[in-house]
C-alpha cells in the first residue's frame, strides 16, 4: 500500500479487486471518502481478541467442547511438515501463482 496515494482511481480499484481471493486481508482495508486505501486500524483492533485462536469444526453432533479429542503431545509446525511430506510424498513442483500451490498441498 505504500505509494498507493500517488495512483490512478482505477490502479486502486484494481488492487482492492486483486484482493477478493484474500479476505483476511481485504478486511483490514478501508477507503477514505476521497478514494485513498488505509488500513483499517479500528478492524484490527476489534478482532485483536481472536488472535492464536483456531476454529475446529466437526461433523460430529455429539462431541462438545468438554468431550473434544485434545492432543497428547506438543507438536511443532517442522515435525507435523517432516511428517506429511513422509506420507503423501511430496515433491518438488513449481507453481507460478499462490492458489495453485495451496491447491496443490
Amino acid at each position: 500500500m505504500a505509494g498507493s496515494d500517488a495512483w490512478t482511481e482505477r490502479r486502486r480499484d484494481e488492487f482492492v479487486g486483486s484482493l477478493k481471493g484474500k479476505p483476511g486481508l481485504r478486511r483490514y482495508l478501508r477507503r477514505t471518502n476521497g478514494g485513498l486505501l488505509r488500513i483499517d486500524t479500528a478492524a484490527i483492533k476489534r478482532e485483536s481478541h481472536l488472535d492464536g485462536k483456531w476454529l475446529l469444526r466437526t461433523s460430529d453432533r455429539t462431541l462438545t467442547p468438554t468431550t473434544w479429542p485434545r492432543p497428547t503431545r506438543p507438536c511443532s509446525k517442522s515435525n507435523g511438515a517432516v511428517g506429511m511430506k513422509g506420507v503423501l510424498v511430496l515433491r518438488p513442483v513449481f507453481h507460478h501463482r499462490e492458489d495453485r500451490v495451496r491447491t496443490h498441498v
